[in-house]
């Protein structure tokens, strides 16, 4: 054994790990066809489609279902994107901040129990966003979209514009509120946070998927 890390390559550099592009957009449909979500590569955007017809295709009880159902759909398309598209090499850890942090490891390692219990309480909350006026809810409980509420009173008179831009605002939400949960759980546990800083992935890196 020559003592490198098996994670890195001859040069120092992690393995290489698949990456989307940035201006990458993925897109998935409801059973029907007439519900489109497509998603961007950091799954910070959302735009909502419903093509003519998706009244009479999905009825106005079935349209939080047909959302949900486009959004999986387009989630998976994204994930497929990432897992085959090209990877790139990362650079390995900054190995002099680690070391400038190891009096700190301690206290890390001892928040790091504590950390997991919030972690676990956060992941099994379920949170809900809604639109401006509350017209469409979107529910996030164990880290992913749960559910979709639409005021069928506003539903049955809102036009397809009205209700793509409330839909794609409420996912928006949600899926910001998915993507602060690691810098939520580290509110409070300044070492371990330090020492996080200082992975390939820390909790605002947006090279993988979540």
């Amino acid at each position: 054994m020559d003592g490198r890390d098996p994670r890195t390559g001859p040069h120092g550099a992690h393995a290489a790990l698949p990456v989307l592009p940035r201006d990458g957009r993925y897109a998935g449909e409801d059973g029907s066809g007439r519900v489109r979500v497509e998603l961007d590569s950091a799954a910070r955007d959302v735009v909502v489609v419903l093509e003519d017809g998706w009244r009479s295709a999905v009825g106005g009880a079935g349209l939080p279902g047909a959302v949900l159902q486009a959004f999986s759909a387009a989630t998976v398309a994204r994930l497929t994107a990432w897992a085959t598209g090209p990877a790139r090499a990362h650079p390995p850890p900054r190995r002099v901040a680690i070391r400038a942090t190891a009096g700190s490891r301690s206290r890390a390692w001892h928040e790091l129990s504590e950390f997991r219990r919030r972690l676990t309480t956060l992941h099994a909350a379920t949170e809900s966003v809604g639109s401006p006026g509350r017209k469409v809810i979107v529910t996030v409980a164990a880290g992913r979209l749960a559910g979709v509420e639409i005021d069928p009173a506003w539903q049955r008179i809102a036009t397809a514009r009205e209700l793509e831009h409330h839909i794609g605002h409420a996912l928006r939400g949600a899926l910001a509120l998915i993507a602060t949960l690691p810098e939520r759980t580290l509110d409070g546990y300044p070492a371990l946070r330090a020492l996080l800083a200082d992975t390939p992935f820390a909790p605002d890196s947006t090279e993988a998927p979540r």
